[in-house]
């Protein structure tokens, strides 16, 4: 079953995706900057767990269309995300799919 994507209407924002390269021996690393279009930040008070079991208070959650938005190269938990004047760290990734399990349909991001 074909689930709409989400209106770019509704993806008002514009956030600057960092995503860390591995380091030097001296443990300095280059950052990929990538600016994401269309994608929606909406405020969040959660309390979540991480697979480690760690406690998560997340206050943010990002909104990736996979057919509206500008789609990330790479993105991965610790990445950095630049919104609004104020510095995000993703904690977690979860990709959600339309009903066939298989096509995706947009990524909700959670940051601290």
């Amino acid at each position: 079953m074909y689930i709409k994507p989400i209106p770019r209407n509704l993806l008002i924002h514009t956030a600057t995706l960092k995503h860390k390269l591995a380091g030097d021996a001296w443990g300095e690393g280059a950052e990929n900057e990538q600016v994401l279009n269309y994608v929606r930040m909406e405020p969040k008070k959660t309390l979540e767990y991480s697979k480690e079991n760690q406690t998560l208070n997340l206050n943010s959650l990002l909104f990736i269309d996979a057919v509206n938005s500008t789609q990330p190269v790479e993105i991965s938990v610790d990445d950095v995300i630049e919104w609004g004047g104020e510095i995000f760290t993703i904690k977690s990734i979860d990709k959600q799919y339309a009903l066939d399990g298989t096509t995706l349909h947009h990524y909700e991001i959670g940051l601290i």
